[in-house]
């Protein structure tokens, strides 16, 4: 940047952090544009009276949330362990498995693979 171009550069930090706050706050499900659209639904109505748009006070879940870490990695020993695990389910059926096998099948489920 040169030396008057110290203004643009401050306002692209003031942009950022703003957009920083705004994503934090509408994943709390605090929506700071909700009277922008409130606004442009209201002028849209306003000049096409015959496609009203219907308010609806149901909150809308806007991201996907999990407990675990995005690309977690499972052990190989694991996974070939349930590969196999599966594979003699559906050749002998589920009756064959022994108890602890089928604990295994359970903490698996749970754990999301």
């Amino acid at each position: 940047m040169g030396r008057g171009n110290a203004g643009i550069g401050s306002a692209h930090l003031a942009a950022g952090a703003i957009g920083f706050l705004f994503v934090k706050q509408l994943r709390r499900g605090i929506d700071w544009s909700a009277w922008m659209n409130n606004l442009v639904d209201w002028l849209n109505d306003l000049f096409n009276p015959e496609k009203k748009h219907q308010r609806t006070n149901q909150k809308e879940t806007l991201y996907y949330q999990t407990d675990r870490k995005p690309n977690e990695k499972i052990t190989k020993g694991t996974k070939q362990r349930l590969d196999a695990l599966l594979e003699k389910i559906n050749q002998q059926g589920y009756q064959v498995l022994t108890d602890e096998e089928t604990e295994f099948l359970k903490r698996a489920s749970q754990e999301e693979l």
